[in-house]
């Protein structure tokens, strides 16, 4: 298709799945065509829609979550992938191109901006000031190329950079809230939210 350009959609992580997207469409606008995700196979399940094998909706794909890119379809298979050295050049500029391009990739559909909304409405938010550890634990990676990347951190090496008293924790790994609230209840004020999660450790 002459007139679209597409980048297959992959079950990896969710970041690198939106910023690969994103590099894709960057090198779309410049160079003047509409930009589309692809598959590479009609029954091709994205990770974040995909529920036991079936997915959580017709499309199983972004469009569950979040509103059409764009009205044009791309071909089964079609891989136009990005230009490095444009992507090179504009993720030097703060990175702002591709940050306009990723935040409108990722526009929430009605439905999910209620449930945002009302997860939001029922959260109790720690004191100010207060702040924010994210600690990524289920994919961490102890040996090989992304060992650096995805090294396993105790909750004491974060406590390490963190001033203020109050501490929102947010993670995938509910062992992190255990040692967290074992080995540092008394250190911080604790907030977290409720919520099934892994045990990554």
């Amino acid at each position: 298709n002459n007139q679209t350009f597409a980048h297959m959609m992959i079950n990896s992580g969710y970041s690198a799945n939106i910023g690969l997207l994103g590099r894709s469409f960057l090198t779309a606008v410049f160079n003047n065509k509409t930009f589309v995700e692809s598959r590479k196979k009609p029954d091709f399940l994205w990770r974040y829609a995909n529920r036991n094998g079936t997915g959580v909706c017709p499309t199983s794909d972004m469009d569950c979550y979040f509103l059409p890119i764009s009205s044009c379809k791309a071909t089964l298979g079609q891989h136009d992938g990005f230009d490095k050295a444009l992507i090179d050049e504009h993720e030097g500029n703060y990175g702002r191109p591709i940050t306009f391009l990723r935040n409108y990739m990722v526009r929430p559909k009605l439905w999910l901006r209620k449930r945002v909304y009302d997860l939001l409405r029922d959260v109790t938010f720690p004191a100010q000031p207060c702040t924010v550890i994210h600690v990524r634990r289920t994919d961490v990676v102890l040996e090989g190329n992304w060992r650096k990347a995805r090294h396993y951190f105790a909750i004491a090496d974060y406590l390490k950079e963190v001033k203020d008293s109050n501490v929102l924790l947010l993670t995938d790994d509910q062992t992190a809230i255990e040692e967290a609230l074992e080995y540092h209840g008394t250190e911080k004020n604790w907030t977290f939210l409720e919520r099934k999660r892994w045990r990554g450790t």
